[in-house]
């Protein structure tokens, strides 16, 4: 049985609080979770500058997220329960940044932060296996922090990864998922054509399939070289 990797063994979130920098200091892990029609992943991969607002949002004054003296891991569902490392924060000040963002059309009071630039390598290469408890998604528990799984580190972006198809009868994407696939495989300008393929093919027989697939990587090549 191969042995678990957990995220403070390679974080090390016990070194980095015993330096004397940090003496006071606490983690928080963060992980973002998508709503409505909101996608955290999207505002990522596009470089909106809406997404350090919300990841660093402060909520509301009564009950706030963020705190003087914390360093936050934070994380993006990019499958299901399974979270993408997208930086770690050093919170200066709570909610002294305001920001009008484009989803809801309002201002979001965030944390004004630096980031720990000795994670950056781990930025996008860091997945761990997740699963929040109840509604809560950002943890200080020493317990929970401790818990949480690695589930890969890879030498390149998660999103320059390559996703093997398991075969039409194991089809079993998520939307993040199949997102990613049609992003990498047929680029954003027909990712509409993708996923309007790949319900189509829940609905065909095998055969029908394969003749369908290369249907669409002609026309793929065809619309990018023409």
């Amino acid at each position: 049985m191969n042995e678990k990797i957990y995220l403070k063994d390679i974080f090390r979130f016990d070194e980095l609080l015993s330096q004397s920098e940090y003496k006071g200091y606490r983690i928080k892990l963060r992980f973002n979770k998508n709503w409505d029609d909101y996608s955290f992943v999207d505002d990522y991969i596009s470089g909106s500058e809406d997404f350090l607002p919300w990841i660093l949002s402060n909520g509301s004054d009564k009950k706030s997220r963020n705190r003087r003296n914390e360093i936050q891991f934070q994380f993006i569902e990019v499958e299901y329960h399974k979270w993408l490392f997208v930086g770690a924060y050093l919170i200066k000040e709570t909610n002294s940044q305001i920001k009008q963002v484009t989803y809801g059309n309002h201002q979001v009071k965030f944390a004004l932060t630096e980031r720990l630039k000795e994670y950056d390598k781990f930025i996008e290469k860091v997945l761990v296996n997740h699963t929040n408890t109840g509604q809560s998604w950002f943890y200080v528990n020493p317990k929970i922090i401790e818990s949480v799984v690695v589930e890969s580190v890879n030498s390149i972006s998660y999103f320059n990864q390559t996703s093997h198809f398991p075969g039409y009868e194991n089809i079993s994407f998520s939307y993040q998922e199949l997102k990613k696939i049609g992003q990498i495989v047929l680029g954003d300008n027909i990712f509409q054509l993708f996923m309007v393929s790949m319900s189509l093919l829940m609905l065909r027989q095998e055969s029908s399939m394969l003749v369908l697939l290369m249907e669409i990587m002609e026309f793929t090549e065809d619309g990018l070289h023409t």
